[in-house]
């Protein structure tokens, strides 16, 4: 009960107009936040059925190589953290060697999702990062995987001043690490950054960094956040 009560105040709506205007930098997270990763990974799915039709036990391979890395990932959170160590652990956890998941990661969770990813952004994000850009709200990304392949392929890159992922700080959220790394870079103070995301471990970084936390989930979240801070504009204007 207290999740659900945490979310409801931290879902774009009950942002206050107050909160706007101190607003400086906005810190984003990447996967399900600024794309729809459920729509993705269907998608890919697909995708990696057709690639392994006449091969079926390769492509269970496949997938049970992405599973395993992307339980590692969970499991090394709250602990040090590195690229290396997520692939020793997933290889541990299927079975396979280092080699054959490292070869799984690349073709499959790093590149063949770059095409399809456009088709999975809402449009209210780039609308959202047009308007950031016009009251020169600075805007930074920190994600759990490195995020500048999918920003470009998103056509969203230009929008983001700087982009840092867990593997280049060695801290998964919700350790704040990143994010105070992140807000320091961007030259915005803990008070006046904003962090959007779309899980709880967001929040809790936001929180322990001192920073104010919204979850969103889809475009209409996003059309909320365009209107709260269309009103900063209009004040801006009169």
């Amino acid at each position: 009960m207290k999740n659900v009560e945490v979310e409801n105040r931290t879902r774009p709506e009950s942002i206050q107009i107050e909160m706007v205007a101190r607003v400086q930098g906005i810190i984003f997270d990447v996967d399900g936040t600024v794309y729809d990763q459920n729509a993705l990974r269907w998608r890919m799915i697909r995708r990696i059925v057709a690639a392994h039709w006449t091969r079926p036990t390769k492509g269970v391979r496949v997938v049970r190589a992405l599973q395993a890395y992307r339980q590692a990932h969970e499991e090394l959170r709250n602990q040090d953290f590195s690229a290396d160590l997520q692939l020793a652990a997933a290889a541990v956890k299927c079975g396979y060697g280092v080699a054959e998941v490292r070869m799984a990661v690349n073709q499959w969770f790093e590149q063949a999702p770059l095409d399809l990813l456009p088709r999975c952004v809402p449009s209210e994000v780039p609308e959202f990062l047009q308007l950031l850009s016009e009251l020169r709200i600075r805007c930074g990304v920190f994600s759990d995987y490195p995020a500048e392949a999918k920003l470009s392929a998103m056509g969203l890159n230009r929008f983001f001043g700087h982009v840092l992922s867990a593997s280049e700080i060695g801290r998964q959220k919700p350790d704040p690490t990143g994010i105070l790394t992140l807000a320091r870079a961007m030259g915005v103070a803990p008070e006046f950054t904003l962090c959007i995301g779309d899980r709880t471990i967001d929040l809790e970084a936001a929180a322990r960094a001192g920073m104010q936390g919204v979850l969103v989930q889809g475009g209409n979240s996003y059309s909320i956040l365009y209107r709260r801070f269309a009103s900063r504009r209009r004040q801006q204007a009169s």
